[in-house]
């Protein structure tokens, strides 16, 4: 039998009289830059990431910090007593080895199972968002992409947002649902964000291979997105990086490699070569949402499909010799065109390396 979410009469009375949680009844804050503590009762809470819970009767707690500007530290923690529900989302994005043993101390499928009640009524994006990041978790892909096609942009929006921060994690199918969702306009801002996530040490292959994708959308706002997306993962811009011991740096980053998504890629190379000969128009206009490369933001109005394959083009370029000449071998096949867009100078926004390269490959056979 399901949770009905709320807590029975016995164990109210047991956590009035619990002599942990009579204590804790309250939330409690205290400056962290001072010499303030909690009540006693709250050293005695068991730990799990910034969730709490009480070790006699069960009660679930939430610490939280805010940071101080001005000290870059935690200024302020408090804690305060939580549903269950409340403790489940907290949960279901932590990883899968850290919440299991909570996760079974709290029946997470009973409360699951109301969850999904709750997602046709006015709780609908706090409930999906907790479902969502279950999914996640879980890797129940079926399901996760079940939220994402839901009538209710809160939902949608909900499922995005769970996904944001692992959907190069994601399976091809999630990210191509993800990607669908740039043309709907209740979701858009969800969606580039998630595109836009870029977490050290991970690839970002997967979503460029769709992201490619999108230079043949109909809807010139999908294929902004797109060629802004492209060009923030993979242009060489020098920003502050952090390395596998922690330590950062101002610097610009070695050439981005596709790895196993390569092959995809270069599958795509006469597509991309058709938008190096013919751009698209992708002007960044009337967009909820704010450009992620500098050349969106610089030049939103120049912005076309030509510049984000002229990206794709170079890392390809820069991949090493295998890369090299099968860009070159598409290419070829072009040559009159590209000798006719270089002869009339249209070949604005190409990047400089890639010019270079596209006037050799297109005068090969002149000497």
């Amino acid at each position: 039998m399901a949770s009905s979410g709320k807590p029975s009469s016995a164990t109210r009375r047991a956590r009035r009289d619990c002599e942990i949680c009579k204590d804790l009844k309250d939330a409690h804050s205290i400056d962290d830059l001072s010499d303030e503590s909690f009540p006693a009762a709250a050293y005695r809470l068991e730990e799990c990431g910034s969730l709490r819970r009480c070790p006699l009767c069960h009660r679930f707690y939430l610490l939280t910090s805010e940071s101080d500007p001005h000290h870059y530290m935690s200024s302020e923690s408090s804690l305060r007593p939580i549903n269950k529900t409340q403790a489940l989302r907290e949960l279901a994005n932590m990883s899968p080895k850290r919440a299991k043993r909570w996760m079974n101390a709290l029946d997470a499928d009973a409360e699951a199972a109301e969850l999904i009640k709750k997602i046709n009524s006015d709780k609908a994006a706090e409930a999906a968002a907790t479902m969502a990041a279950l999914h996640v978790q879980r890797k129940k892909w079926g399901e996760f992409r079940a939220l994402l096609r839901h009538k209710n942009p809160a939902v949608r929006n909900a499922a995005i947002e769970a996904v944001e921060r692992s959907l190069e994690k994601a399976p091809a199918k999630v990210i191509d649902a993800v990607a669908g969702l740039l043309a709907d306009e209740d979701c858009l801002r969800a969606g580039h964000a998630a595109f836009s996530e870029t977490v050290y040490g991970t690839k970002i292959s997967p979503l460029i291979t769709t992201l490619v994708e999108c230079f043949d959308h109909d809807d010139a706002k999908v294929r902004a997105l797109a060629v802004d997306l492209v060009i923030h993962h993979l242009d060489l811009g020098s920003g502050y990086y952090i390395d596998d011991t922690g330590s950062g740096s101002y610097r610009t980053p070695p050439p981005f490699k596709f790895g196993k998504s390569t092959e995809a890629i270069c599958a795509s190379l006469p597509g991309l070569v058709e938008h190096i000969l013919e751009p698209r128009p992708a002007r960044w206009a009337d967009i909820p949402s704010y450009p992620r490369s500098s050349r969106a933001r610089d030049f939103p109005d120049e912005l076309n499909t030509r510049i984000g394959a002229s990206e794709v083009l170079r890392t390809l370029i820069n991949q090493g010799k295998s890369s090299k000449a099968r860009v070159r071998d598409a290419l070829a096949a072009r040559r009159p065109q590209l000798l006719e867009m270089l002869r009339q100078d249209k070949a604005t926004g190409l990047d400089s390396e890639v010019y270079l390269f596209l006037s050799e490959v297109a005068h090969e056979d002149d000497g």
